[in-house]
């Protein structure tokens, strides 16, 4: 997968649909939403990847696919091209709690 901006999309167990933004460099895993920040690291062994990310919450008035969590981790695994993946996973404090994130890259980074 390249290094990049990717516009995402997500859905939950409890909620059906979300969008934000990240950037994926070298590994890293940054980005956010109107919300909330994400923050984590992307392992690849192509065609497969694994993701741990942290969602902190920095403006309660918005709507969550995660429900009244305001922190929470993500472990995730699932596929990845070039220029997209697709990841499910759950909320390590509500197990139950499953997400399904798909990316798409919308630029590469300088």
């Amino acid at each position: 997968m390249k290094s990049g901006i990717y516009l995402v999309t997500f859905q939950s167990s409890l909620e059906n649909f979300g969008s934000g933004i990240v950037v994926i460099d070298n590994g890293k895993v940054h980005g956010g939403d109107a919300g909330f920040v994400y923050l984590g690291t992307y392992k690849e062994n192509p065609p497969n990847g694994t993701a741990t990310i942290t969602i902190k919450n920095f403006d309660p008035q918005q709507h969550s696919v995660f429900g009244a969590l305001n922190h929470c981790g993500l472990t995730l695994s699932g596929t990845a091209s070039a220029s997209s993946f697709s990841l499910t996973g759950n909320v390590t404090q509500q197990p139950d709690l499953r997400i399904a994130i798909s990316g798409r890259l919308i630029s590469e980074l300088l």
